[in-house]
């Protein structure tokens, strides 16, 4: 199966966070992919993934994510390795469709990170172990936060900019990041496998 480096590392995040925190279901899989990006951005000028967030009533939502497996529509690198069943069992709204996240295949290629996105994603998982889908929500609605931010100025359902999780100690200028996208985006194309 050929997949991008890109998706290797959302196909491996995925797997990371439910063998690694408890209770993964739609709302705590989305934010923890969510931190994840939005830290890290902050940290390094770049996401990890490329997924674009959204304002959705509950938090932030990977809204082409969340609408292939709603739709059951999910690309083959992430519908060979994952399950994601009908669930009403964790702390979820009942708004949108409800999930868990179970693993077809267990093993977890970390050699698809670099160092520093392997320590945010232990970091991330570390932090959000135990926490519930509310508490993580809850998390993700801190005044501020790039979530609130949006939902303030544009409404719910748009898109949430990843330059929201600048902050005084991002080590790069808005020049700097866009010009690190470009190059990230042109760097995409190659394939992984």
């Amino acid at each position: 199966m050929m997949m991008t480096l890109q998706e290797a590392k959302l196909l491996n995040a995925i797997k990371y966070f439910v063998k690694n925190t408890n209770n993964v279901g739609r709302t705590k899989l989305f934010k923890l992919l969510y931190f994840w990006d939005f830290r890290f951005f902050e940290k390094h000028g770049k996401s990890i993934t490329d997924l674009q967030y959204f304002t959705y009533p509950f938090g932030p939502v990977p809204d082409k994510l969340y609408n292939e497996i709603k739709e059951d529509k999910l690309p083959s690198y992430l519908n060979d390795d994952l399950v994601f069943e009908d669930s009403q069992e964790f702390d979820e709204d009942n708004e949108f469709k409800p999930f868990k996240v179970l693993l077809r295949d267990k093993k977890i290629d970390m050699a698809v990170f670099t160092p520093y996105e392997e320590e945010a994603l232990k970091e991330v998982a570390y932090i959000f172990k135990d926490a519930t889908a509310s508490e993580m929500t809850e998390a993700s609605h801190i005044h501020n936060s790039p979530w609130s931010k949006t939902l303030k100025e544009k409404g719910r359902f748009q898109e949430i900019d990843y330059f929201l999780a600048k902050s005084e100690s991002t080590p790069y200028d808005d020049e700097e990041i866009r010009e690190r996208m470009f190059l990230r985006e042109n760097l995409l194309h190659n394939d992984y496998d």
